[in-house]
């Protein structure tokens, strides 16, 4: 918005000019033209109002016969397909204001710390290097995996925080997901080839039948562990909301990379990154 000596100039040069106003020529991209409303009270206060036309909308100016601005507004229209209007409204503008030290000095509450940075940890370097997938939604690459202890069909517990060392791999699937049963024969490869070489292979599952989860295991010969998780709270800290999603945790406990649904290439997206893990 512009500012009040300039908004009352713009009243004085509108007046001088005998109410007819002003247009832009060439060269001035922003400000269209400055047009005179009449007379309007504001606040008991007779004054003369000009308005102020830009191109996606206008500012409109109240001056007093001292040229004070009692009160100024912004109306805009906000393009790019939407019709959205925005408008807001100050009164008692004050000109040209005298601002003692303190106005914009920076006092520090008890108990505040110095940072430096807000917002999340960056991703490490290793990891933004690696250029390894991450799919849309799920945890960002880099940051701590959620930790959990959920139970196997097999009665086995697995805790997370007992699989530091070692690097993980979550597959999140269910029997009735048909792109899930096309990715897990080449889950189970990679099991069966890299279980042995520091890889843990973890299916998570929330379906409220284990018997039925456990025949279907059986007949399709796959024997990486699967852990329960009803009600699916394990899903919703790793921000589950399609499957199948496949998580790959490094040594350190973090989330290295990820990948959401099926395709023919997933196998070797997911031997690419543990490859780079140092998992060959």
């Amino acid at each position: 918005m512009a500012d009040a000596p300039f908004a009352a100039n713009v009243v004085a040069m509108i007046l001088r000019e005998g109410g007819e106003g002003w247009r832009s020529g060439e060269g001035d991209d922003d400000l269209l033209a400055a047009v005179y409303g009449g007379k309007e009270t504001v606040a008991g206060t007779q004054t003369d109002v000009a308005k102020l036309i830009f191109d996606k909308g206008y500012i409109k100016l109240w001056a007093d016969s001292k040229g004070q601005v009692p009160q100024a507004s912004l109306e805009m229209n906000i393009g790019a397909g939407i019709s959205l209007q925005y408008k807001e409204t100050h009164t008692d503008v004050e000109l040209n204001p005298e601002f003692g030290p303190t106005v914009f000095a920076l006092a520090i509450p008890d108990g505040a710390i110095a940072v430096e940075r807000f917002g999340k940890e960056p991703e490490s370097e290793a990891t933004v290097a690696a250029g390894f997938p991450q799919g849309e939604g799920l945890i960002p690459n880099g940051e701590p995996a959620p930790g959990f202890t959920l139970r196997a069909l097999d009665g086995m517990d697995f805790a997370l925080s007992k699989l530091k060392g070692k690097v993980v791999l979550l597959d999140f699937w269910a029997t009735w997901c048909g792109p899930c049963t096309m990715a897990m024969p080449k889950i189970q490869k990679i099991h069966d080839d890299l279980g042995a070489k520091g890889l843990v292979v973890l299916g998570i599952d929330n379906e409220t039948d284990p018997d039925k989860v456990r025949r279907y295991l059986s007949d399709n010969g796959y024997t990486y562990p699967t852990l329960t998780d009803p009600g699916g709270k394990m899903g919703n800290e790793y921000r589950v909301s399609a499957i199948p999603t496949v998580y790959i945790i490094d040594r350190q406990g973090n989330v290295a990379a990820s990948l959401i649904g099926y395709s023919p290439e997933s196998g070797n997206e997911i031997r690419e990154v543990l490859r780079k893990l140092g998992v060959e």
